[in-house]
């Protein structure tokens, strides 16, 4: 099999930041593929070559290029000491962790996009691996880790700088089959940093609910990711509205504030009435109409299936919303087809999300050998 070189890059590209000394200790030398995809013009995947005494990570794109032939494309150098590939962010494609010369983490996903990673470490007498019960059961302590040894699907065995082994779960795609069906045509229909915004957005989000998983917890989170980076308005932008907020809700509250048997009972807060300065208009991102065509799309594709009716159910408010602002047409055709969804739309005026914040997304959940 022969090699064919990419004419977008010199030759002497590949000899960049190389080494002799890379190669003395080769049995350390590690290699990984990920993010085996179609990129919307072929269908390639990333191979990564670390070579720790360099500090170096070399990540290649690998593509057939024709009969017998394969096309490889340098795309990126930078530091790392270990990698390993893991299934992380997504279900279906693997993503790379990498072991960052400072000891720090993180992940390549979405091609050579990184995500910066924290761990902490909980206490197995105390808490089962990925659950939070208190503070308590949590260490802020920085952890720098020297090197991964073994890795599963999404968990990999940690070596400390110090020699301790720690077990790690990168476990941070969706269990919500609709949100992973919803990122899967979201990320056909818009560009690819758009893509990640959501994405990494919607970690944020996730991640401040505690990765729960009860209820539409993930569902809501994707909503006010999909909205914050498209600029949307969100009738629901206040906090996330638990069941004990709901009640203030019920009709029943007005007739039993004043029984007596309930005068010594903590009560709900009372329902926050908008007066019209909480409403102006917002402009949607220019690339909102795709990302509504691609969710209405998925919508009739799950309508006509049997097995997943009820799915469109939980996105149609999601739709409806969308469509307001740009094609208020197709709110009217979805609140026809599902009647029985008890749906507030909003109006044309409405509040504006704050600026983005800066930040990265941290966690990983550790517990120790």
């Amino acid at each position: 099999m022969s090699a064919y070189a990419s004419p977008t890059r010199p030759p002497d590209r590949c000899n960049r930041n190389f080494r002799p000394f890379s190669c003395e200790d080769w049995g350390r030398i590690t290699a990984a593929t990920f993010d085996d995809r179609w990129d919307r013009k072929v269908q390639r995947s990333l191979l990564s070559v670390c070579f720790p005494n360099a500090h170096l990570l070399r990540t290649i794109a690998v593509c057939k290029h024709d009969e017998g032939n394969m096309k490889v494309e340098l795309l990126q150098d930078m530091q790392a000491t270990s990698v390993a590939p893991v299934r992380s962010t997504r279900p279906t494609v693997k993503d790379l962790l990498l072991v960052k010369p400072d000891g720090s983490l993180g992940i390549l996903t979405h091609g050579i996009r990184q995500i910066s990673i924290q761990p902490w470490i909980g206490n197995p007498q105390r808490t089962p691996p990925g659950m939070e019960v208190d503070p308590g059961a949590r260490s802020t302590t920085r952890l720098k880790v020297s090197r991964v040894e073994e890795h599963t699907e999404s968990c990999a065995t940690f070596v400390m700088d110090n020699g301790e082994k720690m077990y790690g779960s990168l476990i941070f795609s969706s269990p919500d089959i609709l949100v992973h069906r919803c990122f899967e045509v979201l990320a056909m229909a818009l560009t690819s940093e758009l893509a990640f915004a959501i994405r990494l957005e919607f970690l944020h989000l996730w991640h401040e609910q505690g990765l729960f998983t009860i209820g539409d917890t993930v569902l809501v989170c994707f909503r006010r990711a999909l909205f914050k980076i498209l600029r949307i308005n969100d009738p629901d932008l206040d906090p996330m509205i638990l069941s004990w907020d709901n009640l203030s809700q019920s009709p029943l509250f007005d007739d039993l504030s004043e029984d007596v048997s309930l005068l010594g009972l903590a009560h709900p807060p009372p329902v926050r009435k908008r007066t019209p300065a909480d409403f102006h208009i917002v402009k949607p991102h220019p690339l909102a109409g795709a990302a509504l065509n691609a969710l209405h799309h998925l919508a009739e594709d799950m309508r006509i299936n049997l097995g997943q009716q009820v799915l469109v159910l939980r996105i149609v408010p999601i739709i409806c919303t969308m469509a307001l602002v740009m094609r208020p047409e197709w709110a009217d055709y979805w609140k026809r087809l599902c009647p029985d969804i008890t749906l507030t739309l909003p109006s044309a005026l409405q509040r504006q999300y704050p600026p983005p914040t800066a930040g990265k997304f941290t966690y990983c959940t550790f517990f120790t050998m």
